[in-house]
């Protein structure tokens, strides 16, 4: 498929946009109110809102029982057409996407890119006002009020450095918007202040700003009642910080994203099984890489063969593994990721935390010590 033939298969797909619901939405729980808060999320009406002097209520899907479920069909064959599309392709699919960008289409590209695990690129989608002067304010606002609707009803999507990306995104998006003071006695923003020319971006950014701050205090309160140690991704970002350092490839980070939006969202064994198998991945691949990079500081040959043994027994005779116990905990712990990963029917989701806690602990002892001698080689 060329480059061409894909970006008419886009335009075909969007050209739907406006005739299917995004979502499918199980009935309250019994005693439960939600209609209005799903309703605000579903409508924009920011003019009314804006009447009334009130924003959107930020808003997190916390009930217990069935969730909300996407139900449209464009996003479903944009992310079959992505997959399709060959490594070239995928590259530009992305700004294929923000060029078709409009207020009918932006729903639609936003879930799809969030799906696709492609949050960083909604980033890159230029502001809809530029030098003072109004461009696309209303695809801004329908794109942003999508994103925010994803990050509220599924949040599992969206990793902590996903959602630190968009907020960045959006506190340079306000920058953007002129302000203009008002008279006195008109408060519709703290400080007398309103947006100009229409406030409807202004009022979306910061419903999501708002969404963003709920959903960060229910990610803690979860692993805080849940006993996660908070220790545990702070490593994880440095982890992923050196191996960037490092030149290590870029495949190991999204893995880890992925992780992270499977245990948030698992449920069933099968889906935990799946974690220790994508964990058991980046183990591998973090060691394979480590001694790549250490044979290339030292100038020897890297080691082949399987995908584990090898390089970890080269990273043991090379020192980076400094005794023959730190070797067999990392075969040991590669062996069980592979037994539990692989080849169990299930796994429980205890099994799963403390194997993506030690996963990140072991690599970035193992990646620190790469950083070490890359600086005595350098």
């Amino acid at each position: 498929m060329t480059t061409n033939e894909l970006r008419q298969r886009v335009e075909v797909i969007l050209s739907q946009s406006a005739r299917v619901a995004l979502y499918e939405f199980p009935p309250p729980p019994s005693g439960e109110e939600l209609e209005g808060e799903v309703e605000a999320l579903m409508f924009t009406e920011t003019a009314k809102r804006q009447l009334r002097g009130s924003a959107p209520a930020a808003f997190v899907w916390e009930c217990d029982g069935p969730k909300p479920r996407m139900v449209n069909e464009q996003v479903m064959l944009l992310k079959l057409l992505y997959a399709s599309a060959d490594a070239e392709s995928k590259v530009t699919f992305p700004v294929m996407l923000a060029v078709a960008l409009n207020e009918t289409t932006a729903a639609i590209i936003a879930h799809a890119l969030v799906e696709l695990g492609l949050v960083a690129t909604i980033c890159d989608i230029p502001a809809p006002y530029k030098d003072g002067h109004l461009l696309r304010w209303a695809s801004g606002v329908a794109l942003w009020h999508a994103v925010r609707l994803k990050l509220a009803l599924e949040p599992e999507l969206f990793t902590d450095a996903d959602i630190r990306q968009l907020e960045l995104a959006t506190d340079g998006l306000l920058t953007t918007i002129p302000i203009k003071k008002l008279p006195t006695g008109y408060q519709y923003f703290a400080g007398g202040t309103i947006p100009e020319p229409d406030p409807a971006l202004f009022v979306e950014l910061h419903a999501f700003k708002e969404t963003v701050a709920r959903l960060r205090y229910l990610r803690l309160r979860d692993q805080l009642l849940a006993g996660e140690n908070p220790e545990v991704n702070t490593d994880r970002e440095v982890l992923v910080s050196r191996m960037e350092a490092l030149g290590f490839p870029g495949e190991v980070v999204a893995v880890l994203r992925e992780v992270e939006r499977k245990l948030n969202a698992a449920g069933a064994p099968i889906v935990f099984k799946e974690c220790l198998d994508l964990l058991r991945s980046v183990f591998e691949h973090i060691v394979v890489q480590s001694a790549i990079a250490v044979a290339a500081m030292k100038g020897d040959t890297p080691p082949t063969g399987g995908p584990f043994q090898p390089h970890k027994q080269f990273l043991r005779n090379s020192g980076v593994l400094a005794s023959d116990n730190e070797a067999d905990l990392f075969q040991k712990f590669y062996n069980y990721l592979s037994m539990q990963g692989a080849h169990a029917l299930g796994s429980a989701p205890e099994q799963a935390r403390v194997a993506k806690n030690m996963t990140v602990e072991l690599s970035l002892m193992l990646v620190g010590r790469i950083q070490s001698l890359a600086g005595t080689a350098g």
